[in-house]
């Protein structure tokens, strides 16, 4: 095998500065400087056009009974595996696996080669007759001090290969052709880490296969047309003091583009009331003046999985931007890949300036220089302060609704408390409110939406931080100084004291109406099956609500519906097994 290993260079990053791309008609924007976020991961994919070579080049024993018809990629990848058939290990899960070699060495650093197939969407034959071809996965591991594969851990320089057949009258199982449009040879997709430009995926599998496969990728061999990527990333570090503020400004765009009737698809995980992660995907970036790409585009702010296990500074939270491609579907050519990592900067980079993260608040790690790392121009959008104020300004209206319900005061406090506390979670708002679980969850939630429309993607006056439990704030701290002038002014001589009266008068009527429940029950000797349990709650079946089954579990998991008011009968499904 070859002993070629594959240079630390790191490539020139894609220029900034005054760049044009496309944007939405109006869209101001603004030269800023900031250090370089770096390429992160990166994913794409070419064809080798490599069938004509001999196989006389494959320096491997596939056997006599196996037809080795060329000296193509996927040929010398089926030749190695026919020929390392006997070296079949079992990993620690059970899984089995060809350690091809120890020795690939990267930036000075030996890592182990494991080879593996499977079958291909394609084969040749009708029926039973039906033969698939297989594709074979290389992927790079690290060693432990001995030479060991540690199977669980994925290398800093990470890089895999999946090695494709391209041959003419391949069929999938239905007999349906299967479609080669950059014609017959190797179809190779490649997934690594520190990504700057796409040429870094072809030169990474280039010097992986001739280590182990001695095989000569010819560069003038890849079909021109079929360079494609899916995954591009960038990514900063910050000091975790800034994190509410940045979550509060990803927050806020997601307010935004949902405004703009944008599609989008939100997400978070918090515990104790602390952000852990927040992310926005969607390809409607150019609503709040971003470049518009017809990419679908992830923002996402996350800590590592356990922050104790590691040292400062990867226990610092990161902000990621990617592009969400799809290996079979969603690609883009190598010449757009400039395009799309302005595109990912500029997203990153102007979350941070509408954060208020400063330069000397960037935290440097083993890629990201922090601080200290070379100057980058991005394009800045402009106004997005004027449409926050008008977004947030709409909804003032529900607040005052809200506190002036004529039947209750309980809304007004569960803002209150909302208010006093920034961020609290269901006990305390029943034990300051006095207001039963169900009924302040049904508040809540309502408050959650706007005008109560559960359907509406659009932000309320409060929102639910997803984590162990429940937690519930304002939407947006404009609604804070809100809540303040609302509150104040619909009962400007209402005290703690008042409030604490008015719980405990709701905590006994409660008691009361408990009682008298108690009691009916206790006169209804009528047997047979009741859709009410012992405490008076009603019950219903999953299948007569207004709501598709499969909705349910949605409503769940965004905190509309708590997991204790689900049950499921788990006698006939030996299957299903309850943890308590």
């Amino acid at each position: 095998m070859s002993s070629d290993v594959r240079s630390g260079a790191t490539p020139t990053v894609v220029p900034g500065g005054d760049y044009d791309l496309p944007r939405n008609e109006g869209v101001e924007t603004r030269t800023k400087t900031y250090p370089t976020p770096s390429g992160h991961g990166g994913g794409g994919k070419f064809v080798l056009n490599d069938a004509h070579r001999s196989v006389e080049h494959i320096p491997f024993d596939a056997g006599e009974t196996r037809e080795i018809p060329d000296g193509s990629l996927y040929q010398h990848a089926r030749a190695a595996y026919y020929a390392h058939e006997d070296a079949v290990i079992t990993d620690p899960e059970g899984n089995e696996r060809i350690v091809l070699s120890r020795e690939f060495v990267i930036d000075g650093v030996p890592h182990g080669v494991i080879f593996t197939s499977s079958r291909w969407r394609g084969g040749r034959g009708k029926g039973d007759r039906y033969r698939p071809f297989y594709k074979y996965d290389v992927t790079v591991k690290p060693l432990d001090n001995d030479g060991n594969i540690e199977w669980n851990r994925t290398p800093l320089n990470a890089l895999s290969l999946k090695i494709q057949p391209q041959y003419e009258g391949l069929v999938d199982s239905s007999g349906n052709p299967v479609n080669l449009p950059y014609g017959i040879g190797t179809l190779v997709h490649v997934q690594t880490t520190w990504v700057e430009h796409p040429e870094v995926l072809a030169d990474r599998a280039a010097d992986l296969v001739a280590h182990v496969f001695d095989y000569d990728l010819e560069m003038s061999s890849i079909n021109e047309d079929s360079k494609g990527f899916w995954k591009a990333e960038t990514h900063v570090r910050y000091d975790d003091a800034k994190t509410d503020d940045v979550v509060h400004t990803i927050r806020q765009s997601a307010d935004l583009l949902a405004e703009h009737a944008a599609d989008v698809d939100t997400g978070g995980l918090a515990s104790d009331g602390q952000w852990l992660e927040a992310k926005i995907t969607t390809r409607d970036w150019h609503e709040l003046g971003f470049p518009r790409l017809n990419a679908n585009i992830l923002l996402k702010v996350y800590y590592p999985d356990n922050p104790q296990a590691v040292e400062y500074p990867f226990d610092q939270p990161k902000m990621e931007a990617a592009l969400m491609g799809n290996p079979n579907g969603d690609n883009y050519h190598w010449k757009e890949w400039d395009d799309i990592m302005r595109a990912l900067r500029e997203i990153v980079l102007s979350h941070l300036v509408w954060a208020d993260v400063g330069v000397t608040e960037l935290v440097g790690d083993d890629v990201f220089d922090g601080p200290t790392g070379d100057p980058y121009e991005w394009q800045h959008p402009e106004g997005r302060r004027w449409w926050l104020r008008r977004h947030y300004e709409s909804l003032v209206p529900d607040l005052y609704r809200e506190v002036t319900k004529p039947n209750t005061q309980l809304v007004y406090d569960i803002i209150q408390c909302v208010r006093r506390h920034g961020t609290v979670n269901y006990q305390t708002l029943m034990d300051e409110t006095g207001g039963a679980y169900r009924t302040v969850r049904e508040h809540v939630t309502r408050l959650c939406y706007p005008n109560g429309d559960r359907e509406s993607d659009e932000p309320g006056i409060l929102k639910k931080i997803q984590g162990v439990q429940t937690w519930v704030a304002f939407s947006s701290r404009f609604f804070e100084d809100c809540a303040d002038e609302a509150l104040d002014q619909v009962y400007p001589d209402d005290t703690p004291e008042d409030e604490r009266e008015r719980a405990e008068e709701r905590r006994e009527e409660r008691q009361q109406r408990q009682q008298e429940n108690d009691a009916d029950s206790e006169e209804d000797s009528e047997g047979g099956r009741d859709d009410h349990d012992d405490r008076g709650d009603a019950w219903t079946l999953i299948d007569t609500l207004n709501y598709q089954p499969s909705n349910v579990g949605k409503f769940i998991e965004r905190g509309d519906i708590d997991p204790q008011d689900v049950k499921v009968r788990t006698s006939p499904y030996d299957w299903l097994q309850a943890t308590g």
